[in-house]
């Protein structure tokens, strides 16, 4: 049987802690969207089911490098002891910030979609304005082709 030593534990338990906690922090994205953009329920659910895929995924591997994949409870213990002390300690600072950034994003976003719109209510409004100039000018024009047109008065007979 393959034998681990205990500063190997310990130093595997620490990485497991740090696991914790960017599992954590990867979830206060998500919080932080959440607050900021009005998601309805289905798209709440299928994000939480991403994120635990991508968490599993993760520790699945964590566990193939650091246990050579046996399975370890003092691995899982640590990595929720890691979120547990990540979201009572810096995630509220971390959310901040991250609500902070996301609302800068946003707000670049408006003020870029804003002048899109502009220029396009713009260069839509030049093209109403000749279409209308244009039929007016081929009105005219065929009221003058009307001479060109040979009627019954014009024959001679």
């Amino acid at each position: 049987m393959w034998e681990i030593d205990n500063l190997l534990q310990i130093i595997n338990f620490a990485r497991s802690l740090c696991l914790g906690a960017v599992f954590c922090l990867i979830y206060d994205i998500l919080r932080a969207l959440r607050t900021l953009f009005d998601f309805s329920a289905v798209r709440i659910f299928f994000q939480d089911i991403v994120f635990s895929l991508l968490s599993a995924f993760i520790t699945f591997v964590f566990l193939l490098s650091v246990t050579n994949g046996e399975l370890r409870g003092f691995v899982f213990i640590s990595i929720a002891f890691g979120f547990l002390i990540s979201r009572f300690t810096i995630s509220r600072a971390w959310v901040w910030l991250l609500k902070i950034i996301i609302g800068f994003i946003k707000s670049g976003f408006y003020a870029v979609s804003k002048a899109f719109y502009a220029g396009f209510d713009t260069v839509e409004r030049n093209i109403i304005i000749f279409s209308k100039k244009s039929v007016k000018d081929l009105k005219k024009l065929l009221k003058n082709m009307r001479k060109l047109l040979y009627t019954k008065q014009d024959r001679k007979v």
